[in-house]
């Protein structure tokens, strides 16, 4: 799996303009560009005509997908999956040939973290959070919203029936919160190196490495 990362000034405006009818739109054309290198890299055998042609689609839930790529393995699983985020001047997205979910996050000042912490983390991740401060806040945070995304089920679920610490410390691992067995257990939670002031995360059942972190420059704005 590989990490595409684009930083600019305008980001938020960039991201929030109102979608093109022909769907290509600002965010459309990030996801495509890093589409086509991932498949070059992994030399996936999908023409340039579906890659063109690849529609991006949402979940129930939100979780995007792409329609028109070839399937592989005896399940049919899609070739490709993905899992896009961004805060502040950053976005990512995250490509891999397996079911991914990523989260980038800037580290801001004046955040209530205590607050958040209390009403919505597990009692050892407030803990965590309590003792170590903002910074430890975030790196929960991210590990959290990676694994939400991975799991593409938003927040019915509650961000309490899962943590990502124990015993104070951050762990490799998802751990359910639960009574009973969680299906989506075991699965991995990894940190990554996104820049300054700014945490990143990303969450996998495999626990593969993210082989390399490219940036996308050239894109028109």
């Amino acid at each position: 799996m590989y990490l595409y990362l684009y930083n600019s000034e305008n980001m938020d405006k960039l991201l929030h303009v109102k979608e093109q009818e022909n769907r290509s739109g600002f965010r459309e054309g990030l996801v495509r560009k890093a589409l086509q290198d991932y498949c070059e890299k992994e030399q996936l055998a999908i023409s340039k005509e579906l890659l063109r042609e690849a529609v991006i689609e949402r979940t129930e839930k939100g979780k995007p997908f792409f329609t028109g790529l070839p399937a592989v393995g005896q399940e049919g699983a899609p070739a490709v999956h993905f899992s896009v985020s961004h805060s502040g001047s950053w976005w990512g997205c995250l490509m891999a040939g397996e079911p991914v979910g990523f989260d980038l996050e800037v580290i801001r000042e004046k955040v209530h973290y205590e607050k958040i912490a209390r009403r919505f983390f597990t009692e050892g991740e407030c803990e965590f959070i309590l003792t170590a401060g903002a910074d430890a806040f975030f790196d929960v945070w991210v590990r959290k919203e990676a694994y939400v995304k991975y799991l593409g089920s938003g927040l019915a679920e509650g961000l309490d029936s899962f943590s990502v610490v124990e015993r104070g410390c951050l762990q490799p691992q998802v751990l359910s919160t639960k009574s009973s067995t969680d299906n989506h257990l075991p699965c991995y939670v990894k940190p990554l190196e996104i820049g300054i002031g700014v945490k990143g995360a990303y969450c996998s059942s495999s626990g593969n490495p993210v082989k390399k972190i490219y940036t996308l420059e050239g894109c028109k704005e």
